[in-house]
């Protein structure tokens, strides 16, 4: 199973690398690989997702649309 997350992983950053215009999807599409294949459990999704970095990711959006 490892081998599989990490050959996943990798393929994830090489099409984000390939295809900039897609990289929600691409990025979507992977993390919904990890659930259907039982890498991340479905009751784990919630507490793996790392809140503080999507909160200032968002924030620095918001700040960058002030701007732009």
């Amino acid at each position: 199973m490892k081998t599989l997350a990490l050959i996943l992983f990798i393929l994830t950053y090489v099409c984000l690398l390939a295809f900039p215009k897609i990289r929600t999807y691409i990025a979507l599409a992977s993390a919904a690989i990890f659930v259907i294949l039982g890498i991340l459990p479905l009751s784990e999704l919630m507490v793996t997702i790392d809140w503080n970095v999507i909160l200032m990711i968002t924030g620095t959006m918001g700040i960058v649309s002030f701007f732009h």
